[in-house]
């Protein structure tokens, strides 16, 4: 996990840490409820960059940044 700004974002690396043998359902299923476990329940999927509130997580997205979630300090809450 990596921090900017009161932002921490989570990225993995390699194929063995997505869990792709499971179908992706199942996959964001897991990480959500994990997700809300691990954090109280705040917890909002996204599913495009269009639906990114805070200008320096879409800013940072739109550049490049590989992430497959944050947590937001500002708001107490995670995105996927």
């Amino acid at each position: 996990m990596t921090k900017s700004g009161g932002v921490h974002y989570r990225t993995e690396h390699g194929d063995a840490s997505l869990g792709l043998s499971k179908p992706l359902e199942g996959r964001i299923a897991e990480t959500v409820e994990k997700v809300s476990k691990q954090t109280g329940g705040k917890v909002k999927m996204v599913n495009s960059v269009e639906e990114i509130g805070n200008e320096q997580v879409r800013r940072d997205i739109e550049n490049g940044k590989q992430v497959t979630g944050w947590y937001d300090e500002a708001i107490v809450q995670s995105y996927i």
